[in-house]
């Protein structure tokens, strides 16, 4: 390869294997002298270049364009050269004195070497062209051979997380079943228990009719034998009896409606414990319909990174032989063509794995959020938000206000209620009789 005093080749050669081979011009010729960049050559060759500037110039204008080379005349165009260099070897040795070791590293620059071997040069370019062809080909194998071995490793790693998220479905899928089931359990316990309660309740009631029409008949008996002035000693015994057994009636009617209170209440905490018991098991279905969707949604993505991958490595792998089978050809034919063409197989980047909009699908209209600590955080369709945790409860309201519910001892619930309308706190406490 050839190049006129501006460093211009004559085929669109890489820029790399241009540093090679540095032109060098004396008395407007072009020559060619291979050159290594060391400090010493580099500043040889700068005090040249300094001293016969303005004849650089003068020579630059009448050599613009390029000169284009046949195969058939390479050995003509080698001896020119070659009578050129001997010429300009005998003027640098007078000007500039050239040490032993760039003599041994460049024999170009010794008049002695070039005369004995007038091909050196040429032989010494097409050498330095060969090898650099063969370093940059083992270079580009070595870098393809990394990325696939990367590829390879990524996909390893995806196959891993397919796998994690396949055994997350399953658990979610099992708890989901477990949670239908007790569900569907509870739901059939809390009917009868609640037709049972309804059964008792109208027993109950139709007793205590009974008894107050027996109580009602027996009062206004008692009133008609205090009415009667003329009654005997008998019928006032009657009377008394009658008076003691109203007395122990009302208070055997009273024991019995506090012990009915008692119970109506325990009953009616129960079926709040149970509809509350109901409301958590709603939410934590919801919570895991909704982990199910986001982890069915991951797997998505997942599987299409994979795909994405593969068509990547397959691509890579289709450049990789397209580059070999090239350069098989290049090689073929390196001593008759000097136009070396690169190709780049690092335009694609590992662009695949950047996914960051994620979109969560809400099964619920309450939005459920477990927190790493256990609690849980409720948000209704009205802008509401109820936060639960194992001792307390904070509900707090669109218009402000804040009940926080706590569990004290003895089965008591302390309620704190604060009103932001008028500022104030109303304590109450509801207790719980269990039985």
């Amino acid at each position: 390869m050839f190049f006129d005093i501006h460093g211009n080749s004559d085929s669109d050669c890489d820029d790399d294997f241009a540093s090679v081979v540095e032109p060098y011009s004396i008395v407007g010729k072009s020559v060619l002298v291979p050159i290594k960049k060391t400090s010493s050559e580099k500043t040889s060759l700068r005090k040249l270049e300094t001293d016969d500037k303005e004849k650089e110039n003068v020579a630059a204008n009448k050599n613009k364009q390029i000169k284009m080379i046949d195969v058939t005349n390479v050995n003509e165009q080698v001896n020119e050269s070659n009578q050129i260099q001997n010429e300009t070897h005998k003027m640098v040795a007078n000007e500039v004195p050239v040490s032993g070791l760039v003599k041994r590293m460049f024999a170009t620059l010794d008049p002695k070497a070039n005369a004995k071997d007038p091909k050196a040069n040429t032989n010494t370019i097409i050498a330095g062209s060969k090898s650099y062809n063969n370093d940059m080909e083992e270079m580009r194998m070595k870098d393809l051979e990394r990325e696939i071995e990367k590829f390879k490793q990524i996909s390893f790693q995806l196959e891993k997380e397919k796998d994690k998220v396949s055994q997350s479905l399953a658990k979610i899928s099992k708890m989901q079943e477990q949670s239908a089931r007790q569900q569907n359990e509870f739901n059939k316990t809390y009917k009868s228990k609640r037709e049972e309660f309804e059964e008792w309740k109208n027993s109950e009631r139709e007793k205590l009719e009974k008894e107050k029409i027996t109580i009602e008949r027996q009062k206004r008996r008692i009133q008609s034998l205090q009415t009667d002035t003329m009654a005997d000693r008998k019928d006032r015994s009657d009377i008394e009896s009658l008076k003691a057994s109203v007395a122990k009636i009302k208070l055997e009617k009273r024991e019995y409606t506090n012990r009915m209170k008692g119970i109506l209440q325990h009953k009616e905490t129960r079926i709040k414990d149970l509809e509350q018991h109901v409301l958590e098991l709603e939410e934590t279905l919801s919570f895991a319909e909704q982990r199910r969707i986001d982890a069915w949604d991951k797997e998505s993505e997942m599987k299409q990174i994979l795909q994405q991958k593969e068509a990547t490595i397959t691509k890579m792998q289709q450049q990789l032989t397209q580059y070999i089978q090239q350069q098989q050809k290049k090689t073929d034919t390196c001593n008759k063509q000097t136009q070396t063409q690169f190709t780049n197989g690092d335009s694609e980047k590992d662009d695949v794995f950047i996914s960051n909009n994620k979109q969560k699908v809400e099964k619920s209209d309450i939005k459920v959020k477990v927190f790493q600590d256990g609690h849980k955080l409720l948000k209704y369709p009205n802008g509401s938000t109820k936060e639960i945790f194992n001792d307390y409860s904070i509900t707090r309201y669109i218009n402000g206000d804040i009940e926080k519910v706590t569990k004290v001892a003895n089965g008591e619930n302390k309620i704190e209620y604060f009103y932001k309308k008028e500022n104030t706190t109303v304590i109450t406490y509801n207790i719980l009789k269990k039985t």
